[in-house]
């Protein structure tokens, strides 16, 4: 029997078996409940800060392991102004340290912001993949369950994948937390490229998964000097909340993130991470936006549980779905049965 429900401190998932009557195919949904940080730029959070708690120098070396894993900085420090006579100004520093003028956020702003930061991810995300799952019957999928993944006989078995954001008032019920600071720049100069000998506070700000800016909310761009003539493009937003897909750790456990998508071949923080070749690139976990089995991972995972078929599932970009894979002789079978 399918499970339905999987609720983990990463996300929850949920399994919609197909609905034939209705022309609905099976869905696994992923559910990802994110706490947005309008920061205070007079205090505003320093990347790559870690919280590991006081150990005295006298304990054991063993404890002193044990006591000192590093903790997420999750002490964000948030500002909303209802009038331009409230807003604080400050700095920010991005992932490399590079300071930024940002101003607090207008209540109106932040919301229409959050908005767009949703729609942004989810257009990002959904649509591009679906499951097909193992014929082989020794592979753990009952026939009943099979056919739970049919929505047509004359469609092969599959199960679409989405995501879901879910904005959190409370910060620590939240899957996700993310600082965003308000750039004190005017978003119309947004087009200009600021990597050729910017001016002050006119470079790119260099996000990651724990803050962002109201810029993160717009399609950018990107190549890569390996390809130059590959252009792809990506939403800083969609790529930041990809890595909060990943482990299903406490919140505050810095090794829950799913890493970029060469992250295991290359030294961290090496342009490579984000692709060592030009396919890799084009993924949404590397400079752009498709989604390849890498991206597919965290579905893949929770199919598995869900169904506790462990092997022969495989990934199909929906672009190569339609007409490209055949219906399955087990379900050719299996459909024609009394």
């Amino acid at each position: 029997m399918i499970r339905q429900l999987i609720q983990e401190p990463n996300f929850l998932s949920v399994f919609w078996t197909a609905r034939p009557r209705w022309g609905v195919p099976a869905e696994l949904n992923i559910i990802l409940t994110v706490f947005l940080a309008p920061m205070d730029p007079r205090e505003p959070y320093s990347p790559g800060q870690w919280a590991p708690p006081p150990v005295p120098h006298w304990f054991p070396p063993g404890m002193i392991r044990l006591l000192s894993t590093p903790k997420l900085n999750l002490n964000f420090h948030t500002h909303l102004a209802d009038a331009p006579q409230q807003v604080h100004k400050g700095k920010v520093h991005d992932s490399d340290n590079t300071a930024f003028s940002a101003r607090s956020w207008l209540r109106r702003e932040f919301d229409e912001y959050k908005m767009k930061f949703k729609r942004a991810v989810e257009l990002s995300w959904n649509n591009q993949i679906i499951l097909i799952p193992p014929e082989d019957p020794k592979d753990g999928l009952s026939d009943d369950d099979y056919m739970d993944l049919v929505m047509n006989p004359n469609v092969p078995a599959h199960v679409i994948c989405s995501l879901t954001l879910q904005f959190m008032q409370n910060q620590q019920s939240a899957n996700a937390q993310i600082q965003v600071a308000r750039l004190d720049r005017d978003e119309v100069t947004f087009g200009v490229r600021r990597d050729l000998m910017p001016l002050p506070d006119q470079g790119e700000f260099r996000s990651y998964m724990m803050l962002v800016t109201n810029e993160d909310i717009y399609r950018r761009t990107t190549t890569s000097y390996r390809w130059p003539t590959v252009r792809t493009s990506q939403i800083g937003v969609a790529h930041e909340i990809g890595h909060w897909l990943g482990r299903p750790l406490p919140t505050d456990d810095p090794d829950r993130f799913l890493e970029h998508i060469d992250a295991d071949k290359y030294p961290k923080n090496e342009e490579l991470e984000y692709g060592g070749t030009a396919g890799h690139f084009q993924g949404l976990m590397g400079g752009g936006s498709l989604l390849t089995r890498y991206e597919a991972g965290p579905w893949l995972n929770r199919a598995r549980r869900h169904t506790k078929a462990l092997f022969g599932w495989n990934y199909v970009q929906r672009s190569r779905f339609v007409g490209m894979v055949p219906v399955s002789e087990r379900q050719k079978k299996l459909a024609a049965r009394p």
